[in-house]
């Protein structure tokens, strides 16, 4: 593979990563919401909530709203990055090209996927997916080469 094709994918994966990041942290938020909110109610064997587990129920809560705001940066980033590469990839001359492209690394097809659902042969899928990474790398070289700079640093 050459270094343009790794820099081209390495690019397109970032959405992958960052819709996992959002994931992560949505899954985050869940369990500390329902740490918060399992607190259970005084029977038999339990105590009634004394001040230090008030102060922790409120470090609990600061800490959610932290997560919040954090999932939401991070929605934000995949959001507006996500909607640069579509558009990245619409520009490619090549409608099936954009077509594996947008499948594989916007919905996470595999080609194997992508093979059965299109009715197109693997080694076909793979030479489209070749050649829009040929493409995409041509109509956005700087862009790339600038994105992969600052992530790095």
């Amino acid at each position: 593979m050459t270094p343009w094709e790794m820099k081209t994918r390495k690019y397109l994966n970032i959405v992958e990563k960052q819709n996992q990041l959002v994931k992560h942290l949505q899954q985050e938020m869940k369990q500390a919401e329902e740490l918060i909110y399992s607190v259970g109610s005084p029977g038999n064997n339990e105590k009634v909530q004394t001040s230090a587990s008030a102060d922790r129920t409120l470090e609990q809560l600061v800490e959610l709203e932290k997560k919040r705001e954090e999932l939401a940066v991070a929605c934000n980033a995949y959001m507006d990055f996500r909607i640069k590469v579509t558009e990245q990839i619409h520009k490619l001359p090549n409608e099936n090209q954009k077509m594996v492209l947008y499948q594989h690394y916007l919905q996470f097809k595999s080609f194997r996927t992508l093979e059965e659902e299109k009715n197109f042969c693997y080694a076909y899928v793979t030479q489209l997916h070749r050649e829009g990474i040929r493409s995409f790398w041509r109509l956005n070289k700087e862009i790339i080469e600038k994105m992969l700079k600052q992530s790095v640093s």
